[in-house]
């Protein structure tokens, strides 16, 4: 048989077998139509209340003062006298004055820190931080834990002497080779 007659026969089976399917959903004579239920919202709630008398919201009078009231007039009437003898055997103190206030003292630096460099590869990073460390610098990676293809920043430090954190700057240059840049400690950014 040959390739285009083949072509077509299959081409025939598959139109036939179509109509066949979808035909009668098409000719039914029923026209679909598509209801939206919703519930409306009402613009402003209603002001009735429902089961509330108008004698609810009335004040309440009462002829007979009660117990909660005596007993809050007892206790009033004890601590005048209480606090009477007091107050004449001890004077009040003189509130302190506004100027004496002392002054809030600027936050000092936190310390500086050398940043080596920033890396991609997780890899690079935990080679260079134990090299570090092996040599006796106080590396550490920012993020605490170094992910691979995201960024992460190699400092060495704090120390709060800057002088003493350039010299392990160029003590770093000489036996590694590292350009460095000192920076800043932001204790928060770990």
């Amino acid at each position: 048989m040959p390739k285009q007659l083949q072509n077509r026969i299959v081409g025939i089976v598959v139109l036939t077998a179509l109509g066949v399917l979808f035909l009668p959903e098409l000719l039914n004579g029923q026209k679909a139509s598509v209801e939206e239920h919703f519930a409306t919202i009402p613009l402003r709630p209603s002001t009735t209340t429902a089961g509330a008398s108008e004698t609810a919201y009335l004040p309440i009078e009462q002829d007979e003062p009660s117990e909660v009231a005596e007993l809050l007039e007892d206790t009033d009437a004890g601590a005048e006298v209480a606090q009477r003898p007091q107050a004449e055997a001890r004077p009040q103190p003189a509130a302190p004055a506004e100027s004496k206030a002392k002054p809030t003292p600027e936050p000092k630096q936190a310390g500086w820190a050398i940043r080596l460099g920033s890396f991609r590869d997780a890899g690079n990073v935990t080679r260079l931080v134990t090299n570090l460390r092996s040599k006796g610098y106080r590396a550490y990676t920012v993020p605490s834990t170094p992910v691979n293809g995201e960024l992460t920043v190699v400092y060495v430090g704090p120390e709060v002497s800057r002088e003493k954190l350039k010299n392990e700057q160029t003590r770093l240059a000489k036996e590694l080779g590292l350009q460095s840049q000192l920076v800043q400690y932001d204790p928060l950014q770990m």
